[in-house]
């Protein structure tokens, strides 16, 4: 039985660039950043990070259920995350 699920949560998705030294910024690294918040409080109530990440990000929330899209720069493709949201709080 699936428990309940606050209807104040948020996905947000951010990311972050890092450039090795004597490479182009093309060249540089990226990490996606997903945090699950509790939008009325405030608090992060989850956070997972991911490598290679290119645009477009694209999250959203089904029942209980969070899925992620992007574009992974390693392997050339597009990469999904789905999570279900009881095993993550």
């Amino acid at each position: 039985m699936l428990n309940y699920i606050n209807p104040n949560l948020a996905v947000i998705c951010t990311k972050s660039m890092k450039q090795k030294e004597g490479t182009r910024r093309d060249e540089s690294e990226s990490t996606l950043f997903i945090h699950i918040i509790d939008i009325v409080s405030g608090k992060i109530l989850h956070r997972v990070s991911h490598e290679n990440v290119e645009l477009p990000i694209r999250g959203v929330i089904i029942e209980n259920f969070v899925l992620i899209s992007y574009w992974n720069s390693k392997v050339r493709s597009d990469s999904l995350i789905n999570s279900s949201i009881n095993r993550l709080l």
